[in-house]
């Protein structure tokens, strides 16, 4: 393969010069330039399906571009795959999960190569699970298993083998597309520890990522794509958080993001009493308004999302559910969903949506008996006609509505799941972290829908990661430890310190109000 030097190329180690990448109608790049330096953070912000994800997989050779150049150390290259990037020295750990759920911990880490090896040419499983136990003990990873089936592990700690596989490889550019997405805090703060560490040893590193304080954290640089091209670049120390947010969305966000949720009604929706599951929650009790949204926090892995999947029937539990006066035996999602509960759940691609469909299919998917006629036929008219307006009320961003689901971007799918949700009518929501991966635009849409939903009187269980989220959008919140509540925030005990406090010691403050 020829090289091609670039005389122009002074200052930059890594360009991506005038990038364009189209997917049918769907234009994801148009134009679109990004530089780097060896030794520094560069952040890259911008509304899902804005080029920041298409850009890097240009980078990383899983995505080729319809036109542009790469230039490393003022070389043209070509990344046609990921392995080829990676012997340019670029590691990526992508948005989406690669690992094989099947295969152990220690034998994903050693994909693509790199496995150790017996005299026959055999791979020596115990050699690669002693390596990979080094490599976490170097990283600081612990309580992950590397004899572990992949997938037997919550989704944080897949991704934390995702990252140690890449950075086990020593690149000189990484690329981590929205990586801290599903760590919990404490986890996060280990990976700007190490990025920090790999910076400062002379590493490129592109940070993707949809909280603005994680860029004021961490990058030297921010690049900020809009509309499929670099919109905005420059030093952090030339943004502020409003200054990025308008150069995001081309506009200001008009502060929806701190308007408050109404107040609900004093009618009881939800009644859960003493309700458990085995090792994965224990003895709840809580009641939930007609109109109000309730938060769960807490530190990862203290039964939240279990317990919303035992609400949706999905994860069998004792105790006692009570919805609008009626005791309900939820075993099934078809019970919940009959009973007037609909779940959104944490992972939309294993679990909330079906890849392999159509946008419409997805969206009317729940409700496929409205479409009908004759009883036994569904109409093409109608199954058209409800798909249409969810999507056109859920600002779903689309060529066509014929189009695979997996061609959209983060945002767009979680409000097609979002869609079928609520395609169903449901009276209580239950949300788990649904505005993890999404851009600040598609937040304030999500937020300003809960608004007007829990206005009209549905009721919503919402769990986040994030106590900023919680404080502003929920009228209570219930923090877990210890695989139960230990409390529950409301009014002027509300705040993000009490938050963090409970989730991590189970108590708040002696002084501070709290609601039983």
């Amino acid at each position: 393969m020829s090289h091609q030097v670039d005389p122009n190329a002074a200052g930059w180690d890594l360009q991506a010069l005038d990038m364009h990448k189209s997917y049918g109608k769907v234009t994801a790049l148009a134009d679109a330039t990004l530089k780097a330096r060896y030794g520094e953070v560069h952040a890259l912000l911008g509304e899902n399906g804005a080029g920041k994800s298409t850009m890097c997989k240009i980078i990383s050779g899983s995505v080729r571009p319809d036109e542009g150049r790469l230039l490393l150390g003022g070389e043209e290259i070509r990344t046609a795959s990921v392995g080829e990037a990676m012997r340019h020295g670029i590691g990526t750990v992508f948005q989406e999960l690669s690992l094989l759920p099947d295969l152990s911990v220690a034998e994903n880490m050693f994909i693509g190569g790199g496995a150790p090896r017996m005299a026959a040419g055999l791979v020596d499983r115990r050699a690669a699970r002693r390596r990979t136990q080094q490599i976490f003990d170097e990283l600081g990873i612990a309580d992950i298993d590397p004899r572990s089936p992949a997938g037997s592990l919550p989704l944080a700690q897949q991704q934390l083998v995702e990252i140690a596989k890449v950075i086990s490889r020593k690149p000189k550019i990484l690329i981590l597309d929205e990586a801290t997405s599903t760590l919990p805090r404490q986890d996060v703060l280990w990976l700007f520890d190490i990025v920090r560490r790999l910076r400062d040893e002379g590493t490129a590193v592109f940070l993707i990522s949809h909280r603005l304080r994680e860029a004021f954290e961490l990058a030297d640089r921010i690049t900020v794509f809009r509309n499929g091209t670099d919109a905005k670049t420059g030093p952090i120390d030339e943004f502020t958080e409003d200054s990025l947010v308008e150069a995001m969305l081309g506009r200001e966000l008009g502060g929806s993001l701190e308007q408050r949720p109404p107040e609900p009604t004093p009618e009881v929706r939800l009644e859960v009493r003493g309700l458990s599951a085995g090792t994965r929650f224990r003895d709840v009790s809580l009641d939930v308004h007609k109109g109000e949204i309730f938060g769960l926090a807490g530190l990862q892995g203290q039964g939240q999302t279990p317990l919303l999947q035992a609400l949706y029937g999905w994860t069998r539990s004792s105790g006692e559910v009570v919805l609008d006066g009626k005791a309900l035996d939820l075993r099934s999602p078809r019970q919940a969903i009959r009973a007037g509960i609909a779940l959104v759940p944490e992972d939309r691609r294993t679990e909330g949506l079906a890849l392999e469909m159509s946008i419409r299919d997805n969206l009317t998917l729940p409700t496929l008996r409205r479409h009908m006629s004759l009883k036994t036929l569904i109409s093409p008219r109608r199954e058209d006609a409800f798909a249409e307006h969810l999507a056109r009320s859920l600002s779903v961003k689309a060529g066509s509505l014929e189009d695979d689901v997996s061609s959209l971007s983060g945002g767009n799918q979680q409000k097609v799941m979002l869609g079928k949700a609520l395609s169903a009518g449901a009276k209580l929501l239950l949300f788990v972290d649904i505005t993890r991966g999404v851009d600040v635009g598609t937040k304030a849409e999500i937020f300003a829908l809960m608004r007007r939903l829990a206005g009209e009187g549905t009721s919503i269980l919402f769990y986040s990661s994030d106590a900023t989220e919680l404080v502003s959008m929920c009228h209570r919140v219930a923090v877990m430890f210890d695989h139960t509540i230990a409390t529950v925030l409301e009014g002027a005990a509300l705040t993000e310190r009490n938050i963090v406090q409970a989730s991590v010691s189970g108590r708040v403050a002696a002084t501070t109000e709290v609601a039983s």
